[in-house]
């Protein structure tokens, strides 16, 4: 008799359909094994890392603004006397970021710890040179805004009050960004000056962020031209003294500041 006749395929049958139920099963609860232990990791990062660094981004950004406003007006001397806790210093709150960044990086995603180490491992006479040392914590401060967003919207702990900080300093950073992209460096700058009027253009926020991943892909005239609109639409939404040296900046072609204007 042929073998395959011998074989009794109900039976046969009724194995393999078992066997792969318990396949299925073993591998259905293997993805939602991993994916709660994915979303646990994920709330360590954002306990661990993200939450407080956060709150230490936006105190940092307010005393830079203070420390340059200061200088600007009152001159080194001036802020140096009246400004002596350290605490206020933005040199040390923004040591002490990257001191817990760099305690608990196990929890950062890569672009963080790639900006971390370009900061860490950074010359001495580099930090020297005040407005480039500013601009790479500002653009720092801006990958790890974005990074925090992204992770507190994909576990779904979305504060209205957090949110509302984080993007005050977001468009800042993101404008910083975007005027960076459109080749305006000395407004760059210059803009953490104006900190506090900047996180009051929250409205701007997501066209920013939409223009500067397109930068992110590549140069357009197309993509200037609708930044320069929105610098126009910013400007004129400024207070008169804020607008003059926004608008005499981004017509300077050769990017040099005047001195006169820029508060």
């Amino acid at each position: 008799m042929n073998v395959l006749q011998q074989i009794d395929w109900k039976a046969f049958g009724s194995v393999i359909v078992a066997f792969g139920a318990a396949a299925t099963a073993q591998f259905i609860a293997h993805i939602f094994s991993q994916r709660r232990e994915d979303i646990k990791y994920k709330k360590e990062c954002l306990q661990n890392l993200y939450s407080p660094v956060i709150i230490k981004i936006n105190k940092y950004l307010f005393e830079e603004c203070i420390k340059e406003s200061t200088i600007k007006q009152q001159g080194l001397e001036f802020y140096n006397n009246e400004f002596k806790n350290p605490s206020d210093n933005p040199h040390n709150t923004f040591k002490d970021i990257l001191e817990t960044v760099g305690s608990n990086l196990k929890y950062a995603r890569p672009d963080i710890i790639m900006k971390y180490h370009d900061l860490v491992s950074m010359p001495i006479e580099n930090q020297n040179e005040k407005d480039w040392f500013v601009t790479s914590k500002i653009d720092f401060c801006n990958v790890f805004l974005l990074d925090y967003l992204h992770l507190s919207k994909e576990l779904k702990v979305n504060s209205s009050k957090i949110n509302t900080n984080v993007e005050k300093s977001l468009v800042f950073t993101q404008l910083h960004q975007l005027l960076e992209n459109t080749g305006h460096l000395y407004s760059q700058e210059s803009l953490i000056r104006h900190y506090l009027e900047i996180t009051k253009l929250r409205q701007y926020l997501n066209r920013i962020m939409k223009l500067n991943r397109k930068f992110e892909k590549n140069f357009s005239l197309l993509n200037k031209e609708k930044a320069e609109k929105i610098y126009k639409q910013i400007g004129e939404s400024f207070r008169s003294d804020v607008a003059e040296w926004w608008f005499s900046n981004l017509s300077r072609p050769d990017g040099f500041l005047d001195e006169e204007l820029t508060t």
